[in-house]
């Protein structure tokens, strides 16, 4: 399977205000259907039913009633304590729009570009069709499922400027006509985080319905986070938005910096690493600013953590 990143693009009337054109894409060969490409006039067939709850908002057809209301319960209640928990605060909304794929109708390939208001997030979830309960959508093994849209949310709510964090992404610009591209070097943090903010909403939200934890989709993940994170140690530190591919494993192993560092230091000290970020003095931080905040935290420099030196 290819993943690739969702890219934002921003229109600043200030800083504390955007605009988000939205792309989501990703393929898997395995699959057995078409390339499915969505706008956001195209999602609007799939929007029969909505329930929000905290920051979060599900909306979908009317035969998913009761996914869709346990979603936004559930989902909405464990989405704000996971904010609360790793630190994370913004006042970004999720909207998630479900869409039931049959299984022989699953995409080869998915590209979404969506407008989106400021401050709030609309991704769509593919998920399979037979789902009816939160539980059975939970087990679901796509890729396009509920994990995704909790990366996506995490990661701009570390990014726009009514965030705590404002950590500086890579942006493309034009000056007079000549291109140029800034590199931040924050790609590490901002993916790695985003995704093990993921694993822990999703988390709880499995917990709440009861699934085992040896069942649970994220187990796999964390193992191919461990894998890449060996191979590639302080490599993800030089990772930018500009890279085309193999973003595969830089995605795993900056997962796996932040398993590793809960691992050997716990979750209240990712916290804490956030709250240090957040009380940074610079207005958007990069790379240094978050390597030095997290060496005041844990005593010890995330270099060597990614190595495995320390």
């Amino acid at each position: 399977m290819a993943r690739k990143a969702s890219e934002v693009a921003f229109a600043r009337d200030d800083a504390e205000e955007l605009e988000l054109t939205i792309t989501v894409s990703a393929s898997d060969s395995s699959k057995p259907g078409p390339a499915l490409e969505l706008s956001g006039e195209d999602l609007e067939v799939y929007r029969g039913v909505s329930f929000s709850r905290g920051p979060l908002i599900v909306e979908g057809p009317e035969g998913y009633r009761k996914l869709i209301e346990q979603l936004a319960w559930v989902g909405g209640g464990t989405l704000r304590e996971t904010e609360e928990e790793l630190g994370i605060r913004s006042d970004l909304e999720l909207q998630v729009v479900l869409i039931p794929m049959a299984p022989d109708e699953w995409p080869s390939e998915f590209s979404a570009r969506i407008e989106a208001e400021a401050k709030r997030m609309i991704i769509p979830v593919l998920f399979d069709a037979r789902a009816k309960s939160l539980t059975a959508f939970l087990r679901d093994e796509n890729f396009f499922a509920v994990g995704l849209a909790g990366h996506e949310h995490f990661e701009f709510s570390a990014c726009v400027g009514g965030g705590n964090l404002r950590v500086a992404m890579d942006p493309e610009i034009e000056w007079r006509g000549i291109p140029f591209r800034a590199r931040s070097y924050t790609r590490w943090y901002r993916d790695g985080m985003a995704d093990y903010a993921a694993i822990v909403w999703v988390d709880k939200m499995n917990g709440r319905v009861g699934i085992p934890e040896k069942d649970r989709v994220w187990v796999v993940h964390q193992k191919n986070a461990e894998a890449s994170l060996k191979r590639l140690g302080t490599r993800i530190f030089d990772w930018t938005q500009f890279r085309e591919k193999g973003n595969t494993p830089y995605y795993e192993a900056s997962l796996g910096l932040m398993l590793r560092l809960e691992e050997r230091y716990g979750r209240e000290k990712i916290r804490e690493w956030n709250e240090a970020i957040s009380q940074s003095t610079s207005r958007f931080k990069v790379r240094e600013d978050l390597l030095r905040s997290g060496e005041a935290v844990f005593g010890v420099k995330l270099r060597g953590v990614a190595r495995g030196a320390e």
